[in-house]
């Protein structure tokens, strides 16, 4: 394969990155095993020893049943993993959420259920995910090491803003139920206070027929004043606790309305030195 052979004469010439670009290329168009050996070859050359370690490990699982692949390449694959394992460190790295973008030393990586190789010393992860607050992890890892880490992300709490927006709704609906329960009791009050008047006229008209020709006795005249008298009181209580809480309803169910009301919010940002200030102004 040409892409093979211009990537074995340009290794030969110490050009490392050049070999690099041709056997990638070439493992493009026929992916063998034996390819991903010059691959692990030359990262080792270029000081990638993780890719190296990553390369030779890649090679010895695709060549295990390989017939094409002698056993000295093997050894030779086995030898330089053992090497680059004993000088490098493995870390191994759980994020929730699962769809969290993570960079390790400012590049990012995909995770795996298998530990990746870095170099001894400190790493830094960052973590961000949409909708979680971003999170920055210094791990040190030693050589021959293998660590571990698991970090959860926690959700961005929501602005104070919205949350004291969400118990005026709360209180405002509160005050509208209650005015609303109110009004109706006010009005079942008044209903009553209209019954006891109607009673009390009746009365009174019963009372002014009560004359001796009408063959009334004083008893029943008597009668007549004491359920009218008792009549006009309840009416008037009736009237009294009606209006009063029909009133106070209102003034509450009034209340929640306006508390309630959409906002007109505006929000304005200024430039600084490194950044932006933004500020949020509410009218009612």
């Amino acid at each position: 394969m040409r892409l093979l052979g211009e990537g074995i004469e340009r290794f030969q010439a110490t050009d490392y990155q050049g070999a690099l670009a041709r056997f990638f290329a070439a493992y493009e168009i026929v992916p063998s095993a034996k390819i991903y050996l010059n691959i692990a070859n030359t990262l080792v050359k270029l000081g990638r020893e993780s890719e190296a370690a990553d390369g030779y490990e890649r090679f010895l699982a695709e060549a295990e049943n390989a017939k094409d692949i002698g056993d000295d390449k093997k050894t030779l694959a086995r030898t330089e993993l053992a090497r680059l394992q004993a000088r490098l460190g493995r870390l191994q790295v759980v994020v929730k959420p699962a769809t969290a973008t993570v960079s390790l030393d400012g590049k990012p990586i995909a995770l795996t259920a298998k530990p990746m190789y870095v170099s001894p010393g400190n790493h830094e992860l960052s973590i961000t995910a949409y909708g979680h607050v971003p999170r920055k992890e210094v791990i040190e890892v030693g050589p021959a090491a293998i660590e571990r880490k698991e970090i959860k992300l926690e959700l961005v709490p929501p602005p104070e803003r919205i949350v004291a927006r969400k118990h005026a709704l709360r209180s405002a609906r509160t005050k509208k139920i209650w005015g609303t329960v109110l009004g109706v009791v006010g009005l079942g009050a008044g209903g009553v206070g209209v019954k006891y008047l109607l009673d009390s006229r009746e009365l009174a008209d019963l009372a002014a027929a009560c004359t001796p020709e009408a063959t009334c006795t004083a008893n029943q005249l008597k009668d007549y004043d004491r359920r009218g008298t008792r009549a006009n009181t309840l009416a008037t209580v009736g009237f009294a606790a009606g209006g009063g809480l029909v009133l106070a309803g209102s003034i509450l169910f009034v209340a929640g309305v306006i508390q309630g009301r959409p906002e007109e919010s505006q929000i304005t940002v200024s430039p600084t030195q490194g950044g932006a200030v933004a500020a949020w102004t509410t009218t009612f």
